[in-house]
Protein backbone atom coordinates (compact mmCIF):
# COMPACT_ATOMS: atom_id res chain seq x y z
CA UNK A 1 0.00 0.00 0.00
CA UNK A 2 1.55 3.39 -1.02
CA UNK A 3 1.85 5.99 1.36
CA UNK A 4 -1.12 8.46 0.43
CA UNK A 5 -3.22 5.12 0.35
CA UNK A 6 -2.51 4.41 3.90
CA UNK A 7 -2.89 8.01 4.55
CA UNK A 8 -6.41 8.14 3.33
CA UNK A 9 -7.14 5.06 5.26
CA UNK A 10 -6.41 6.21 8.43
CA UNK A 11 -7.77 9.47 7.68
CA UNK A 12 -11.38 7.62 7.51
CA UNK A 13 -10.38 5.65 10.66
CA UNK A 14 -9.86 8.50 12.64
CA UNK A 15 -13.07 10.16 11.39
CA UNK A 16 -15.22 7.17 12.20
CA UNK A 17 -13.73 7.25 15.88
CA UNK A 18 -14.28 11.12 15.73
CA UNK A 19 -18.01 10.55 14.78
CA UNK A 20 -18.42 8.28 17.69
CA UNK A 21 -18.07 10.96 19.94
CA UNK A 22 -20.38 11.77 23.09
CA UNK A 23 -20.31 15.42 24.93
CA UNK A 24 -19.62 15.07 28.63
CA UNK A 25 -20.75 18.25 30.71
CA UNK A 26 -17.57 19.36 33.08
CA UNK A 27 -18.34 20.89 36.13
CA UNK A 28 -15.06 22.39 36.73
CA UNK A 29 -14.99 24.25 33.98
CA UNK A 30 -18.87 24.64 33.19
CA UNK A 31 -18.52 23.17 29.37
CA UNK A 32 -18.46 20.39 28.07
CA UNK A 33 -15.93 17.95 26.75
CA UNK A 34 -16.17 15.45 24.40
CA UNK A 35 -15.08 11.47 24.92
CA UNK A 36 -15.13 9.15 21.98
CA UNK A 37 -14.30 5.33 21.79
CA UNK A 38 -11.18 4.63 19.92
CA UNK A 39 -12.40 1.45 17.94
CA UNK A 40 -10.35 2.44 14.86
CA UNK A 41 -7.42 4.29 16.03
CA UNK A 42 -5.39 3.99 18.77
CA UNK A 43 -1.76 4.09 20.07
CA UNK A 44 -0.25 1.25 18.61
CA UNK A 45 -1.21 2.37 15.03
CA UNK A 46 -0.84 5.71 15.42
CA UNK A 47 2.94 4.89 15.98
CA UNK A 48 2.64 2.80 12.63
CA UNK A 49 1.06 5.67 11.01
CA UNK A 50 3.92 7.51 12.03
CA UNK A 51 6.82 5.24 11.24
CA UNK A 52 4.58 4.81 7.87
CA UNK A 53 4.46 8.39 6.67
CA UNK A 54 8.27 9.08 8.32
CA UNK A 55 9.21 6.51 6.01
CA UNK A 56 9.99 3.98 8.53
CA UNK A 57 8.51 0.87 7.80
CA UNK A 58 9.30 -1.34 11.26
CA UNK A 59 8.98 0.97 14.02
CA UNK A 60 10.07 -2.05 16.31
CA UNK A 61 13.32 -1.40 14.14
CA UNK A 62 13.83 2.19 14.91
CA UNK A 63 13.35 1.83 18.98
CA UNK A 64 16.41 -0.94 18.70
CA UNK A 65 18.50 1.18 16.48
CA UNK A 66 17.97 3.38 19.62
CA UNK A 67 18.78 1.09 22.20
CA UNK A 68 22.37 0.04 20.96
Amino acid sequence: MNPIAYFKLQAKNLFRDYKTKKPVFDKAINDYLYEYSSKYFDVERWSYFVGQVGGVFKVESRFNNYAA
